[in-house]
């Protein structure tokens, strides 16, 4: 009777084991985020302000649901002067004529080039400085070797980690997408010259 009912009970597992298996095979990446998202939107819906609850979901939802399936390296600099653009006023445009980019790429035959932005080159930044940003692009180590990923970010002096606990802006966001979704990276970037640093203002 006791081996029958082993029997009984390894079965049963056996067989909700690979129930539960093949149900998580089909629940992809998205999916799954998808779900989280609905979490925090009940969490946040009645226990917080609207405003304030509006935005925590906006958040996440610009970090962890969208998802690129890959982005070139200068759509990352157009989408930082971009948002630099709308950021910086008129008259500090046309006084600064165009913004600090900065690209170390000394070693070629090191795996990795790192970059440096920011509205205007300083030798400190501070927590406060939210228009510096600076990443490092790894280069892949499989053919194509042009296709790579971002890692090292930094907003000001703050680490992605520790943006990301006090309310990211729009571009920190797209960032943190790209980081935590781990999305390849063509590096269509081979200096300064290729990036357009200017403000879009007429000189």
């Amino acid at each position: 009777m006791l081996w029958t009912v082993t029997k009984v009970r390894s079965t049963v597992e056996e067989s909700v084991s690979k129930s539960v298996s093949e149900v998580l095979e089909k629940i992809d990446f998205t999916t799954y985020n998808g779900f989280i998202a609905e979490q925090v939107k009940s969490l946040t819906e009645g226990a917080l302000r609207d405003d304030v609850a509006q935005k925590i979901q906006q958040s996440f939802n610009e970090i962890f649901i969208k998802k690129y399936d890959k982005i070139k390296l200068s759509e990352i600099f157009q989408k930082y002067r971009q948002w630099l653009c709308e950021e910086t006023d008129e008259e500090e445009k046309y006084s600064l004529e165009s913004f600090f980019v900065e690209m170390e790429d000394q070693a070629p035959q090191y795996s990795w080039i790192n970059f440096r932005m920011s509205k205007e080159r300083q030798e400190r930044y501070s927590s406060h400085d939210d228009d510096y940003f600076s990443f490092t692009c790894h280069r892949g180590y499989k053919e194509p070797s042009n296709i790579g990923w971002i890692s090292s970010v930094v907003f000001g002096n703050t680490s992605l980690d520790e943006a990301l606990k006090i309310n990211p802006n729009e571009f920190q966001a797209f960032i943190m997408n790209l980081v935590y979704n781990k999305t390849p990276v063509e590096i269509d970037v081979d200096s300064e010259d290729d990036i357009d640093c200017s403000f879009d203002v007429d000189i």
